[in-house]
């Protein structure tokens, strides 16, 4: 296959004919799982990483942000794609050609939007997602899919945008599943495909007459595409209906073979010499040899999966289709050789500011959407009424009720965290996978970024909850136990953030991943060191792992001042004088506790800096080592891609 400056090449066939794979070998991007055979060259060179840069590849699915507008999706693009030595102003001139090329202007100021938010229309999202691509001036730009999901009129004005930017010299390939007579009108150059083989290769305006040479006439009024569908997938013509649609498939696919084999770089022409037709009725084609019986493979055809017994793989006539040549414009070595001295368009340290940036936007709906400040709000202020000014006494009844509450919170917001990074990560573990295949910016910048721009998003909405809660509770009002307080509480939920990420980066289905995390966060709580007291001996070990025990310690040493408040209990239960604090001195039953530990039944001592120390230690310990365990692990689930 070649594609040629000025031409829109598609590559139709049912599905599971190979439409995808092909463009996906072509693009540089086929998965490491697939056995690939042949050669992808431009212009004769080998593919290299600095020329995949110089591609533009639009997948089926429009991977954009829906929470920034077509013109924050085209800048950041830009930012991050166009070469350092470009300035902002060429870049942003840049952006605003591609949406006037794209005619993109009414809507560049509106949010690419989704299923739950409203935002563009479809034909605006697909376009600009080929923007995207766009940006860098590719001279070869391929499409998978452009039109899926667009009704006619608008598939139809797509398509004319992708034939006006072909005009302009570039090469455009394009996959289309079933398009209608006008589409297949619009495209120049045509590769049919069948069960990962070729059946034609050639001009669409040639389709016709490719049929007719192999005696398989269009029917009168049928749709030409509708048709060669057909033909591929072996249910053309009234031989089909006695089971020998199959069997004149195989037959035109040997037929296209032998004529690519006879040396035509572009495909068929109108009126080249053939060798023999095929027939509808089945009956034709002898003069090409191979032809098997109904239900047989002809000679020369391997069973899927397999190449046919002695054929070239890396000759033009492979009969299954494991190469494709796009001969592009020479502007595919413009700069070649700052490309290959600088692979990224910018430094490590700007592609981190500008994607701390983009997520701090791409965050700013979900982190602070009415529902969720609304949600945050109402199980603080619950929580203050439960819990009203319980932590002004200075008994055991009134320091058990606010260690309950601490408790609480921690629970409730290092739970949240969690859940916050598997639901949220996927999506831009996707996003990831598709820029990073464009060679827009390195992993270590995009885990870097994220890591920077979710701690002020993720922590705002549980820093105004504590505030709420502490003082509608009334706990002790020093700066350094509500600072020490918010501070461990936050770290906790770091913590539990990196949890998250490495659980979702593990286990990619959702569902699994939610249990998982599930089981991983309520052991952590359980065995914090408040809900059970008496841990059997065998799993004493496991409080050791929970996250939750050394943010406990922290909080309590905190709440209690370290010990060094008096805290009053009575020797007679219901005997002592409800005083505040307690007066020993008027209640002989009233004696101050000096083992909190014990008076409260703890794991942790409340009166222990060293334990206090050692335990915040710990946990920014579990913070760099699941931080880091994250960033290998995904590093780790990139590398097939």
């Amino acid at each position: 296959m070649a594609a040629l400056p000025g031409e829109v090449v598609a590559l139709m066939g049912p599905s599971g004919s190979g439409k995808t794979s092909l463009l996906s070998i072509a693009g540089g991007r086929a998965q490491r799982s697939m056995r690939i055979q042949g050669d992808v060259t431009f212009n004769g060179a080998p593919m290299t990483k600095s020329l995949k840069r110089r591609l533009g590849y639009v997948m089926q699915d429009d991977l954009l942000y829906e929470s920034l507008t077509v013109f924050e999706t085209l800048h950041y693009a830009a930012a991050l794609r166009l070469p350092r030595r470009l300035g902002a102003a060429e870049r942003s001139a840049r952006v605003e050609r591609v949406i006037s090329t794209l005619e993109l202007g009414d809507c560049r100021d509106t949010i690419i939007g989704g299923f739950m938010r409203k935002g563009v229309s479809g034909g605006e999202r697909k376009r600009a997602a080929v923007g995207h691509e766009l940006l860098n001036d590719p001279s070869v730009l391929l499409l998978d899919e452009p039109t899926s999901g667009l009704d006619s009129t608008t598939a139809l004005h797509l398509l004319q945008a992708l034939r006006e930017l072909a005009r302009a010299g570039r090469s455009v390939v394009t996959t289309i599943h079933q398009p209608s007579a006008r589409l297949f009108a619009m495209l120049d150059r045509v590769l049919l495909l069948s069960k990962g083989r070729a059946q034609y290769y050639g001009r669409s305006a040639d389709v016709v007459d490719w049929c007719d040479r192999l005696g398989c006439p269009v029917p009168f009024g049928t749709n030409l595409a509708d048709y060669i569908l057909d033909l591929a997938s072996g249910d053309a013509g009234e031989g089909a209906a006695l089971g020998q649609g199959e069997a004149l498939r195989r037959r035109i696919v040997l037929a296209c073979e032998r004529h690519l084999a006879s040396g035509p770089a572009l495909g068929y022409v109108r009126g080249a010499a053939l060798e023999g037709s095929v027939g509808l009725d089945g009956r034709g084609g002898e003069s090409f040899q191979g032809e098997a019986p109904q239900g047989g493979a002809p000679k020369g055809e391997a069973p899927q999966g397999g190449a046919p017994k002695g054929s070239d793989p890396k000759g033009p006539a492979s009969p299954r289709l494991r190469a494709a040549a796009l001969d592009a414009s020479t502007a595919l070595y413009e700069d070649a050789g700052e490309e290959q001295a600088s692979r990224w368009g910018q430094p490590f340290w700007k592609q981190t500011v500008i994607l701390c940036s983009r997520t701090m936007r791409t965050r700013r709906f979900d982190s602070f959407a009415s529902s969720r400040v609304c949600m945050i709000v109402a199980v603080a202020v619950l929580s203050g009424l439960f819990w009203l000014q319980i932590g002004s006494g200075e008994t055991v009844d009134a320091m058990t009720n606010t260690i309950g509450l601490l408790y609480f919170y921690l629970m409730f917001l290092v739970f949240a965290a969690m859940f916050t990074a598997l639901f949220t990560f996927p999506a831009q573990h996707k996003m990831m996978l598709k820029e990073r295949a464009s060679g827009m910016y390195r992993i270590s910048a995009f885990y870097t970024a994220i890591s920077v721009a979710e701690i002020p998003m993720d922590m705002a909405l549980p820093t105004l909850m504590i505030v709420i809660i502490y003082f509608m509770a009334g706990l002790k009002l020093s700066a350094a136990a509500f600072f020490g307080s918010w501070s461990v509480v936050i770290l906790a939920m770091l913590v539990s953030q990196g949890m998250g990420m490495c659980v979702g980066i593990i286990w990619t289905n959702l569902m699994t991943a939610q249990y998982v995390a599930t089981v991983v966060a309520l052991t952590a709580t359980v065995a914090g060191g408040f809900f059970v007291r008496n841990i059997p001996a065998w799993l004493q070990w496991i409080r050791y792992l929970s996250f939750v025990y050394y943010a406990f310690q922290v909080q309590l040493y905190f709440a209690f001042n370290g010990g060094a408040d008096p805290i009053y209990s009575c020797t007679v239960p219901g005997t002592c004088v409800q005083d505040d604090p307690p007066d020993p001195a008027q209640n002989a039953s009233c004696e101050r506790v000096d083992d909190l530990q014990a008076a409260f039944q703890l794991y942790q001592d409340p009166a222990s800096r060293s334990q206090t120390v050692m335990s915040a230690g710990i946990l920014i310990a579990m913070l760099a080592a699941f931080r880091v365990l994250a960033y290998v692990l995904l590093r780790w689930r990139t590398a097939g891609h």
